[in-house]
C-alpha cells in the first residue's frame, strides 16, 4: 500500500471527518505487508503521528536547494 498524500482543509482539520480518515487509513494499512508513504515534512506532526501508527520507519530524506542568481 502506497499512502502518497493526504490534504485536509485547515478547517476540518480538527473535526470529525479528519479524525475518521486517519483511524480508516490505519484500518486499511494494518491489513497489508509493505506499506509506503511519501513526502512527510518533519513540522507535520499528525503525517509522523499516522506513519507511527503504521509502523513505519523513516528510510530516506530529500533535500531541496535553491539560489539566488
Amino acid at each position: 500500500m502506497l499512502i502518497f498524500a493526504v490534504g485536509i482543509k485547515k478547517e476540518f482539520r480538527n473535526s470529525r471527518v479528519a479524525d475518521l480518515l486517519f483511524k480508516a487509513t490505519v484500518e486499511v494499512g494494518r491489513k497489508y505487508n509493505i506499506l509506503e508513504a511519501t513526502w512527510m515534512y518533519d513540522n507535520n506532526k499528525v503525517a509522523i503521528s499516522l506513519a507511527v501508527k503504521l509502523g513505519l520507519v523513516r528510510d530516506k530524506e530529500f533535500c531541496i536547494y535553491c539560489c539566488d542568481v
